[in-house]
């Protein structure tokens, strides 16, 4: 049972989740807050997989940006490194999570992503400005707080309670140092490092596409693995996934999914300001 949990894809969900603009745009918002906040890997990768899951059952939601912060608040707690729910409410509000500050398609373009940054945190008693200069109240920062609790019970009732998260990074870390005996050709230090500064990338990547996290975890690891080598030109050994329970038909179609991720990936640029 535990082996299948570890196995099991970080979105194990037939639903296609949405992926709108919206939903594009939170999830560059989540990742921007998790460099804000300094999370490790594993507490990012577990926070937007919650997210897709979130909007993958849910019917509806009132504020997508409230319940991606509030994956941002699981995500930390399930991977023992939390945060203050004050720092999720300046998250929320500094980064413009609510989505008030809509991308201009005559400025930026239709497939850039503009993230505004607020001067400063949310006031304990906060105004702010409509759209017509004239003075509007706004979210208090307790009034925040308390919706973000509330919107974290309601996103872990939806997800049954379940917050565990396979990660394939780790896989990826394993499969490398399982590698070394086989690159005596190389610089085993240094190939190791590119190995898995790309295939991190790559899963890194994944987080922005429900496609590639419908596979299992050690097919994204295997897959991450593949495209690095091939990017760098480093020979793995021939039938190196047989060990783990793999065909080929599996890494491959993963490995198009990552590709297909990263590619998606570039048609996007994004702006903070």
């Amino acid at each position: 049972m535990q082996n299948d949990l570890e196995c099991r894809p970080p979105l194990p969900f037939t639903t296609v989740p949405e992926d709108t603009i919206v939903v594009r745009s939170l999830l560059c918002r989540m990742y921007v807050a998790c460099e804000v906040m300094a999370l490790g890997t594993e507490a990012r990768f577990t926070s937007m997989v919650l997210f897709h899951r979130y909007i993958a059952v849910a019917s509806r939601a009132d504020d997508l940006g409230m319940a991606a912060v509030a994956c941002l608040f699981l995500g930390c707690k399930a991977e023992e490194e939390p945060r203050r729910l004050r720092d999720m409410v300046n998250v929320y509000t500094m980064l413009d999570f609510s989505l008030e500050q809509q991308p201009d398609p005559k400025i930026h373009g239709a497939s850039t992503i503009p993230i505004y940054e607020a001067d400063e945190p949310v006031e304990l008693q906060q105004q702010r400005n409509d759209n017509n200069g004239d003075k509007k109240d706004g979210l208090s920062y307790w009034e925040c707080k308390e919706k973000m609790i509330e919107t974290e019970q309601a996103v872990l009732r939806l997800l049954e309670f379940d917050v565990l998260v396979s990660h394939p990074h780790r896989a990826v870390v394993l499969l490398v140092d399982r590698l070394s005996i086989s690159l005596s050709n190389y610089n085993v230090d240094e190939t190791k490092k590119k190995l898995m500064t790309e295939s991190w990338k790559r899963l890194n990547d994944s987080l922005f596409s429900y496609q590639a996290l419908q596979h299992s975890t050690l097919a994204m690891a295997h897959a991450a693995l593949r495209l690095a080598a091939r990017t760098h030109h480093i020979q793995l050994p021939p039938r190196f996934e047989e060990g783990f329970g793999l065909t080929d038909e599996q890494i491959s179609s993963a490995m198009t999914s990552l590709e297909n991720a990263s590619n998606s990936l570039k048609e996007y640029s994004l702006i903070q300001s």
